[in-house]
């Protein structure tokens, strides 16, 4: 199956190329092509316009959608654009003939309704990426009904793994624990769920296998604290309990959690790794120079 995926020089988009290529030809989409790109993978360049989108897709049996512009600082106005260029890539999908779209959601929607939260709650985005991604999901939802393209949008969780944004708290905290330095804990309170980023590549995998439409959550199924997180790296750096939180840490109320057994049944699919063993995993990778030079470590 020829795949192409959008947001390819993002975190995730890195990951799925690579996990994928075993199994599918892969195909990279960029804004800009790199010269350093990978040797392996066909690499095509668009500006997510409707035409460039209808170039690149026209020979795709399936797309693996991420590309979308994150909030930070005041670009509120570039995040609402998510939604018109959500849309513009299923509508150049529809007229392509491809067969099948996987729409990278979010676990936003569910804001701070209580968890754990299941596909039919109600939705309540608290930030404008969140509502963005909500009327994406309606879009895709009509391409599905009305147009007759199958489009799987998948709720993530906190992604975390290797390659993810340098100033990400557990990036801080893979770096300092394979430094040997004392992570420092500024908040606590937080009950999170987060999701090995090998696991994904695997539910995408398994998305792609059986190609059914629809909201699913995608997660690992388990929520942890800051503190079991920290504690789970120092271990596996050799040094447990080399952790503290700071004076006068933020106290935060945070509990996310999905429920993920619409997406367990509908594709097969379980995780892999609990975290102790995502984090295990992560510290092997680093026993190889080349990662860690990869990953800035």
């Amino acid at each position: 199956m020829k795949v192409a995926v959008t947001g390819a020089n993002g975190f995730l988009g890195h990951h799925i190329l690579a996990g994928l290529k075993a199994d599918h030809d892969m195909v990279a989409l960029q804004r800009r092509v790199s010269p350093d790109g990978p040797a392996d993978i066909e690499v095509r360049e668009t500006d997510y316009g409707t035409a460039s989108l209808s170039d690149v897709l026209k020979d795709c049996d399936a797309v693996i959608h991420l590309a979308a512009q994150r909030m930070h600082g005041g670009n509120e106005a570039a995040v609402l654009e998510n939604a018109a260029l959500d849309h513009r890539l299923f509508s150049a999908a529809h007229d392509c003939g491809v067969r099948h779209v996987i729409f990278a959601s979010t676990r936003g929607l569910y804001g701070t309704l209580p968890a754990p939260w299941h596909e039919t709650d109600p939705i309540a985005p608290d930030t404008t990426y969140a509502m963005v991604k909500g009327q994406s999901e309606l879009s895709a939802d009509f391409f599905t009904r009305r147009k007759g393209l199958p489009v799987t949008a998948l709720r993530l969780a906190q992604v975390f793994g290797l390659g993810e944004y340098d100033r990400s708290v557990t990036t801080v905290f893979l770096r300092n624990g394979f430094r040997g330095q004392a992570l420092k804990l500024s908040a606590t309170g937080l009950r999170r769920e987060y999701i090995y980023v090998k696991d994904v590549v695997g539910a995408m995998r398994a998305v792609l296998e059986r190609g059914t439409p629809g909201v699913f959550n995608l997660g690992s199924g388990t929520a942890i604290t800051i503190e079991e997180m920290a504690a789970g790296i120092c271990a596996a750096f050799g040094r447990p309990g080399n952790y503290s939180i700071a004076e006068g840490a933020a106290r935060l109320d945070e509990h996310s959690l999905m429920d993920i057994s619409h997406l367990t049944e509908t594709f097969g699919w379980t995780p892999s790794y609990s975290l102790e063993e995502a984090i295990r995993d992560i510290a092997a990778t680093l026993q190889v120079p080349e990662m860690v030079s990869r990953y800035g470590f």
